[in-house]
């Protein structure tokens, strides 16, 4: 296991200025809903025969969740999620 992993609050990685400006730039987060996104969830999920599936985004204080599949939140704390591991990498995980 990753050093990273072991850590009880995820580093910030080393581009994280340009990660969030490029996020920034999408002006995607906090809005609707949309099909095409959905879509990708649900296949996910039933690929990979998960009762959850998210597209989330990080950005300096929360993952943000722009589809969700068997989940209720649309956001949680960055520290309180794996996501904020998988922006340390880029690596699919």
């Amino acid at each position: 296991m990753s050093d990273a992993l072991l850590q009880t609050t995820p580093p910030i990685p080393a581009n994280e200025l340009e990660r969030l400006a490029a996020l920034h730039r999408y002006k995607i987060l906090d809005t609707p809903p949309e099909a095409a996104f959905d879509r990708i969830t649900r296949l996910a999920a039933r690929l990979f025969g998960m009762p959850i599936a998210l597209i989330s985004l990080v950005d300096e204080s929360r993952a943000w969740f722009k589809s969700c599949i068997g989940f209720a939140a649309q956001e949680v704390p960055r520290d309180a999620t794996l996501c904020s591991f998988a922006v340390l990498t880029d690596e699919p995980r």
